[in-house]
């Protein structure tokens, strides 16, 4: 898939406040009388006795159980006896639980190393790396923090992450609700059972929906009557989420109401307020709802900085392209150059990017809406614009390089530029530092082979990067989609293309262009190879 601008949304986390637990949930409540350990049970029966003395025994005899008792006094925590709620919410504080298991792996070990002396919004940075580890290998760590963490508030926060980052293709979500099934299916947390009513949604859609409701309007009430264990963003993230299942559920004027309420929410002008937007805007791009993600898209200019314009702009055009909308793409980057012609942003250094860049995309956008619309003359010129603006715009090169009869010295000159962009490429991928975290190497790896398997140049070594960014990212349906044209374009091994490209739909089941190159594939292999059993294109199943 072409390489798109990266944006600093990544770095930055939320902010979160620790309070004390305040909370009761009836299903909750239904498990604690039930617990599965018969001296647990009675030992948090103890905490609320008359008898001073036998509430103190049995409070320390629960510390000294320590683990074993935890999920347990997760749910005495809400208990309708105060005094058992008091006892076991003090017990949850000093029954720490290690945040690494020696059963974790490597890679989880390290995102975990020195977790609990890390501020609230870098704890949430390091879940969203555990989201986005391969073949869901964080998803257990995450969910089993949203149950050890102390503070409702955060556990909320995370549990929130974990929901924003839910897979969509089908062996990621039975991996979800393994992991929640492994760490959170016995908590009394709040975010636990967020996180379980979640994983039944495929499996038990009308009772999960209706308990999903009901768990997001409870938290909508506690946060009306200004209770310390939610925000705004909280119950802001869960309104679109609820709306999301609503719209599934074809219930569309439910899906409407729940949106609008998420809207209407008035989030704290922050950097965290314009994070969250962003990661909103892409939990609807990702699932196919392009207009709700314009919506969201639309509040960070509300938020009154306009520093900020410029990172919401960025990923609403590349949103717009990739559904085919290029002339909206152009204008939404023309906001952007706007901005910096009036000096209201002089610097795009933390978008990774420049003026000259931003130009060059926006004529690349421009191309294309003259290429569907049959203007040959304005596509040709459009492309030639974008890589003068930008030497090292790929897709404008990769595009003047498939016009067949391009003028010798504009092809004399875009071979040129295609060598130059290649070779920058081949060095910032040979030069990375050991320390540089795998999805910056895979994305090195990514755009080095899709320059040089879309147009010219040893296409073994594009191959082996395109196959080396896929190993580190195996469920990338991007990296998936430039392996897939490194076979088409490069290699002409059309069966092979319409295999990966199938996955690479099957992991992003709403990327226009993606759907777009498949069927292009598809009907090239029927046309080359009539008889073969081409694969069933199943997304998101």
């Amino acid at each position: 898939m072409p390489p798109i601008l990266r944006t600093v949304a990544k770095t930055l986390g939320w902010p979160c406040i620790v309070f004390a637990m305040v909370g009761l949930l009836p299903a909750v409540m239904a498990k604690a009388d039930n617990p599965t350990d018969p001296e647990i049970a009675t030992l948090i029966q103890q905490l609320g006795d008359p008898d001073c003395a036998v509430r103190d025994r049995a409070q320390e005899k629960l510390e000294k159980i320590g683990e074993r008792a935890y999920n347990a006094l997760t749910m005495a925590a809400n208990h309708p006896d105060l005094e058992i709620a008091a006892r076991a919410r003090y017990l949850l504080q000093v029954l720490e639980l290690p945040v690494i298991r020696e059963s974790d792996l490597p890679q989880v070990k390290k995102i975990l190393e020195g977790y609990k002396e890390l501020s609230a919004s870098e704890q949430l940075r390091r879940i969203r790396a555990l989201m986005a580890l391969p073949q869901g290998n964080g998803y257990r760590a995450a969910c089993r923090l949203a149950h050890i963490e102390n503070s409702p508030l955060l556990s909320k926060y995370i549990a929130v992450t974990i929901l924003n980052r839910w897979p969509l293709h089908a062996k990621g979500r039975a991996r979800m609700r393994e992991a929640v099934k492994a760490e959170v299916e016995a908590s009394g947390r709040v975010a636990a059972r967020w996180l379980a009513v979640h994983a039944r949604l495929d499996t038990e859609a009308r009772s999960a929906l209706d308990d999903w409701r009901k768990l997001v309007d409870e938290e909508k009430s506690g946060r009306d009557r200004s209770l310390p264990t939610s925000t705004d963003q909280i119950v802001a993230a869960l309104f679109y989420d609820l709306a999301y299942w609503e719209s599934v559920a074809n219930s569309l004027q439910q899906a409407k109401n729940y949106f609008d309420q998420a809207q209407e929410q008035k989030l704290a002008l922050s950097n965290a307020t314009l994070y969250f937007y962003l990661d909103m805007a892409y939990f609807f791009r990702n699932r196919g709802m392009i207009d709700w993600a314009v919506g969201v898209y639309g509040r960070i200019p509300t938020l009154g900085m306009a520093e900020a314009i410029p990172l919401a702009q960025l990923g609403l055009a590349e949103m717009l392209h990739d559904m085919g909308r290029n002339e909206e793409a152009a204008a939404a980057l023309d906001v952007i150059l706007d901005l910096v012609r009036r000096k209201q942003v002089t610097d795009l250094g933390y978008l990774d990017s420049s003026p000259e860049q931003i130009m060059g995309r926006k004529h690349y956008f421009y191309a294309c809406t003259a290429r569907d619309q049959g203007d040959q003359k304005k596509y040709r010129a459009e492309l030639l614009q974008a890589v003068k603006s930008d030497p090292n715009e790929l897709d404008a090169l990769i595009a003047l390089y498939r016009i067949p009869d391009l003028e010798p010295s504009q092809r004399k000159q875009t071979l040129e530029m295609i060598q130059a962009a290649t070779e920058k490429l081949r060095q910032e991928a040979a030069t990375l530092p050991e320390t540089v975290a795998s999805s910056d190497e895979a994305s090195a790896h990514n755009q080095l082979a899709w320059i040089i398997g879309n147009t010219t140049g040893d296409m073994n070594e594009a191959l082996e990067h395109a196959l080396r960014a896929v190993e580190l990212s195996p469920e990338s349906g991007a990296y998936l989609d430039t392996l897939a044209h490194v076979y088409f374009y490069g290699l002409k091994d059309y069966q092979k293309a319409v295999q990966t490209q199938t996955k690479a739909v099957e992991f992003m089941p709403h990327s226009g262009l993606i759907r777009q190159k498949c069927e292009q594939f598809r009907k090239a292999a029927a046309e080359k190879h009539p008889d073969w059993k081409q694969p069933t294109d199943k997304p998101g199943s």
